[in-house]
């Protein structure tokens, strides 16, 4: 997949919704911002008592954020299999769109313990159908799959130090 200059294309913000024409440059210009992690990309918005954000991809051969050995928070070490290590202030936004694309989509809200529940009521069972998982750790797991796109969606009810989420997810292949 190339990122190219076509049109502008919406980020939808439904758990249950994917819109695989979406590119890093599109996620960037609807005000989602590079969250550093440990080993993956990720560009991402918080509206609310919810974020929303997307795993990115490089193309075979480009830079990756390197974050091991970091010892400046206001500096990101940008590492390539073909150029020398070099520094680059977060003050200046790493150019983290460059040859990239979005590979993964996931949601996560934070619901009172009273909602997990009740969530899954909320899931429109006309659009939506439900397959439950295994559970793990997990106070529930499911695919929930669009019954017209046939798009399906890893969701999870789980809790995390006394607080409570739910969890959508779906990759982009």
């Amino acid at each position: 997949m190339l990122t190219s200059c076509s049109e502008h294309q919406k980020v939808p913000r439904n758990p249950f919704t994917i819109n695989r024409n979406v590119t890093c440059e599109d996620l960037t210009l609807e005000g989602y911002q590079w969250m550093p992690g440990v080993d993956v990309i990720i560009i991402g918005k918080r509206f609310g008592d919810t974020l929303d954000y997307y795993q990115m991809e490089y193309y075979a051969g480009l830079a990756y954020f390197d974050y091991r050995h970091l010892n400046n928070l206001n500096v990101v070490k940008v590492s390539s299999q073909n150029e020398e290590k070099e520094f680059v202030p977060l003050k200046e936004t790493p150019d983290i769109c460059h040859e990239s694309y979005p590979i993964l989509k996931n949601m996560v809200i934070e619901i009172d313990k009273f909602d997990t529940l009740k969530i899954l009521d909320l899931i429109d069972k006309e659009k939506y159908s439900l397959e439950e998982k295994a559970k793990t750790y997990d106070i529930y797991q499911a695919d929930v799959i669009n019954k017209i796109t046939m798009d399906t969606f890893n969701i999870s009810v789980y809790e995390q130090e006394e607080r409570y989420y739910f969890s959508s997810s779906i990759s982009f292949y």
